[in-house]
């Protein structure tokens, strides 16, 4: 028997599971963001950046970099964690972006968990 919707455990909740799609300004509820989602975010107004495991909306912030946002863009819908690191040795983006940019954790994408993909790289 399924648990009644209370104010402690509201029914709005998702289960651990389910895979949510992150919206540029709101909290993540899924920390499991694919690569191939990351990759649909890739322009000034839409700017999602994977960096050191963590996804990123850098839209808002890409005025501020104090390297222009010409390079920002350039990792658009990317992982720039090596050029990021390279750059910023050290550096907590988190110390520079406000809490909602953060968008979730960068996960694993379910084509690369595919028998299919599996197969293929064997051969």
């Amino acid at each position: 028997m399924a648990a009644k919707p209370t104010d402690e455990h509201p029914a709005s909740v998702p289960d651990f599971k389910q895979r949510v799609i992150h919206e540029p300004g709101t909290s993540a509820i899924s920390k499991n963001i694919p690569l191939s989602e990351v990759n649909r975010h890739c322009t000034p107004e839409n700017c999602w950046v994977a960096l050191n495991g963590k996804v990123y909306d850098l839209s808002e912030f890409m005025d501020r970099h104090p390297g222009g946002p010409t390079t920002i863009l350039a990792w658009a819908g990317k992982d720039a964690s090596k050029f990021f690191n390279d750059i910023h040795k050290g550096v907590k983006i988190d110390a520079y972006l406000r809490p909602e940019a953060f968008l979730g954790d960068l996960g694993v994408d379910e084509n690369l968990m595919s028998d299919q993909f599996w197969h293929t790289l064997r051969e």
